[in-house]
């Protein structure tokens, strides 16, 4: 079992993070005690004010630099996530020609994820189904 360091944004303020670190079989009791909806009440008061926001839950793999990010977007009580993923990863370019590594890579669902598929991604990275996380979130 990895550890896992979870980054939260305060909802009472979201430029404010907290880290801990937690088993990786806690990821999804993390992600659902979150408060979601008074995080999207902040945000979308600071959209009218011109300000943004990082994402308020990053999962970070300690042992491997895998991470994976959920932002939620809508009204409170209904909203959908963008979900983002890092890791270190091996570019190729000029047709496979030539690569480059990064240290870390970040992909983005390019479409809004229901809450049950955020959290299908969110049991990949629990269990380090990397593959599924490279096809399913792209940009």
């Amino acid at each position: 079992m990895d550890n896992i360091i979870v980054h939260t944004a305060k909802t009472e303020d979201p430029n404010i993070f907290t880290q801990k670190t937690v088993n990786s079989t806690e990821l999804e009791q993390e992600f659902n005690n979150y408060d979601w909806n008074g995080f999207l009440v902040k945000a979308n008061e600071a959209i009218k004010k011109d300000i943004g926001y990082e994402p308020p839950v990053e999962f970070e793999n300690k042992s491997d630099k895998n991470s994976i990010s959920f932002f939620p977007a809508g009204e409170p009580d209904d909203y959908n996530f963008l979900v983002f993923y890092t890791r270190p990863k091996n570019i190729k370019k000029w047709f496979g020609l030539s690569s480059k590594f990064e240290e870390q890579y970040t992909t983005q669902v390019t479409t809004f994820m229901e809450i049950e598929e955020a959290l299908e991604c969110l049991k990949a990275f629990e269990t380090k189904n990397y593959k599924f996380l490279d096809k399913r979130i792209k940009n």
